[in-house]
């Protein structure tokens, strides 16, 4: 910074007893040995910078593509999913709940039902049918793509209890022979499975459909998906259904545990003083997921539909959609870059927890804040 200051009061040939050039070097320009200790000194803390920086980017790249090859998403996604694929216990690694298929003892047993199969049944909620007002319910006015209040029917349909955990997941992993997720650290078990795409997901839903003698939800050609509306499988909710949902039937409820004010006992994000809101209250940043369950449901028997993990939705996002919505069970824009998450996550502020919080994301990456919960078309 003093070589350059230096340079430029040269370049312009201001001489030194200029006023302002005095203030900038009271004693006299410094000596060159000074200078150059200086500039070698910005040079190294440059490099290293950059360095560092490099080096992070690489990493992530390395990481990411690891796990697009191991998982091929892209080349045998079709044969995995359209295929039935028999389950095969396998051994669970030490340190990992196993998944109990048999007496349903201890507190796995809030998760499923008892089945005949060897993949445990997840607790589905029955969601009954009807009108609501979807939207900025509250004129919260926080962001723009929640206008235009819009009145949507929407039919009746299951949805889970509880965010898929890892303890399902890595049962489907185990199963079909792909590895498990990173869980981060936080643990595996009752915890909400996360760094799941769309993609993922998707595949999920079509494989325990196939267990469960359903016909699958979801056709997949390459990169193509088609969804199968009429189809009893397991599928992921609609953007429509899970605001529907998370309001506990279209009630005006701002939180998806059926209250207004947002409370860091009662649900998991970022409760951190200086994010509070007029419909928040301080609290705690837990800066991880917690088990699914961990706080009380909503009206229709929903847990953590505020908070914990965002949620993969099927509809491709758009931000103006809503001017153009169709009024019964919209399924979202025709095609997008982007797929809606909803629910805010552990690591957001608590407008994003709003039930009328509108988010998306690329189907094909990943984080340590996103998993998806499942969803039914009505028996």
């Amino acid at each position: 910074v003093v070589k350059y200051l230096s340079d430029l009061l040269d370049r312009f040939d201001i001489p030194m007893e200029d006023k302002w050039k005095k203030r900038l070097f009271p004693g006299g320009l410094p000596s060159l040995g000074y200078i150059s200790i200086l500039r070698r000194s910005w040079l190294l803390l440059s490099f290293l910078t950059v360095f560092s920086f490099f080096r992070k980017i690489g990493s992530r790249l390395n990481a990411y593509r690891k796990r697009s090859l191991e998982r091929s998403i892209m080349n045998d996604e079709a044969t995995l999913i359209n295929e039935a694929i028999p389950i095969q216990q396998k051994e669970t690694p030490a340190g990992i709940p196993k998944t109990d298929t048999g007496s349903r003892e201890g507190n796995t047993s809030l998760l499923f039902e008892p089945t005949s199969t060897t993949a445990p049944r997840p607790h589905m909620e029955s969601i009954p049918g009807g009108v609501f007002q979807m939207g900025d319910i509250f004129d919260d006015k926080e962001y723009d793509d929640e206008l235009p209040l819009h009145e949507v029917i929407i039919s009746a349909f299951e949805m889970g209890r509880y965010e898929l955990t890892f303890e399902e997941y890595d049962l489907y992993c185990d199963s079909t022979g792909i590895d498990r997720l990173e869980d981060q650290g936080w643990g595996r078990g009752l915890r909400p499975v996360i760094n799941v795409n769309w993609f993922d997901a998707v595949k999920y839903c079509n494989w325990l459909s196939k267990v469960h003698g359903y016909t699958p939800a979801y056709q997949i050609t390459g990169k193509e998906i088609t969804a199968n509306w009429s189809a009893n499988g397991y599928r992921l909710p609609t953007e429509a259904e899970w605001e529907y949902a998370a309001r506990s039937g279209g009630e005006k409820h701002r939180i998806g545990n059926g209250k207004d004010i947002l409370r860091s006992f009662e649900a998991n994000f970022d409760g951190s003083d200086s994010y509070v809101k007029s419909y928040s209250e301080p609290g705690d940043y837990r800066a991880e997921t917690l088990p699914v369950g961990s706080f009380e449901v909503n009206f229709l028997g929903l847990a953590d539909m505020s908070g914990n993990i965002y949620e993969w939705c099927w509809d491709w996002y758009v931000s103006d959609y809503y001017e153009k919505s169709i009024g019964s069970n919209p399924k979202g824009p025709d095609t997008g870059s982007s797929r809606v998450i909803r629910g805010g996550s552990w690591m957001f502020i608590p407008g994003y927890s709003r039930a009328a919080k509108r988010d998306f994301f690329n189907p094909m990456f990943f984080n340590d804040n996103i998993g998806f919960r499942l969803a039914r078309s009505s028996k």
